[in-house]
């Protein structure tokens, strides 16, 4: 642990155990700061200034849960969180300066924001199949393999009951129905720890 930022690495160890507390908490403090800097450097308004901290927050606390941010700190979580705001602005400003250069560019933003997902949007995407892979280990090696061929290699029902040696495409059916059940048996406990 780094001296120099032995207060911020406590800081970074109960965002990433998830202390809910801390990181109300922090979101909070950061709120005047992050705003005065952008007043300060950025022309934005009241509403972009809000979105890009909340953009940004959300980024930040990911990074530290997913461990794209290690110890030990090289910078303060407030320089870092920073940065990441200051990303934000730039990619807000690229798009300004693209719309007042390209005057279809509002059409070709709508356009293009049905083929690229934005940064959360990665980030959910992310989770939600690492969430998956984690809760399909715990499920059992029979269900895991029907809900595979179910739905990630669409095989019909017949397929399915031949691959896996079921009597019927009907108790395929059953079978994928009560691995479906497990499956949000354990979505429904992992909210919730």
């Amino acid at each position: 642990m780094s001296k120099k930022y032995q207060e911020d690495e406590n800081l970074y160890t109960q965002i990433k155990n998830k202390n809910e507390l801390v990181t109300k908490r922090l979101f909070t403090e950061l709120k005047t700061p992050f705003k005065l800097f952008l007043l300060k450097s950025y022309y934005l308004s009241e509403e972009q200034i809000w979105d890009i901290y909340c953009d940004a927050f959300t980024i930040f606390c990911m990074n530290i849960r997913e461990g794209k941010l290690e110890l030990p700190l090289n910078s303060s979580l407030k320089t870092y969180f920073f940065g990441i705001g200051k990303m934000f602005v730039l990619k807000h400003y690229e798009k300004v300066k693209r719309k007042k250069e390209d005057p279809y560019e509002e059409d070709n933003q709508v356009f293009q924001q049905d083929l690229q997902p934005s940064i959360l949007e990665v980030y959910e995407i992310d989770w939600q199949k690492k969430l998956i892979k984690k809760l399909l280990e715990k499920v059992g090696d029979s269900c895991k393999k029907i809900l595979i061929l179910s739905f990630i290699e669409e095989n019909s029902d017949e397929a399915i009951a031949n691959k896996m040696n079921i009597a019927s495409s009907g108790a395929v059916r059953q079978k994928r129905f009560t691995c479906l059940e497990k499956l949000r048996t354990l979505v429904r406990r992992q909210r919730f720890s």
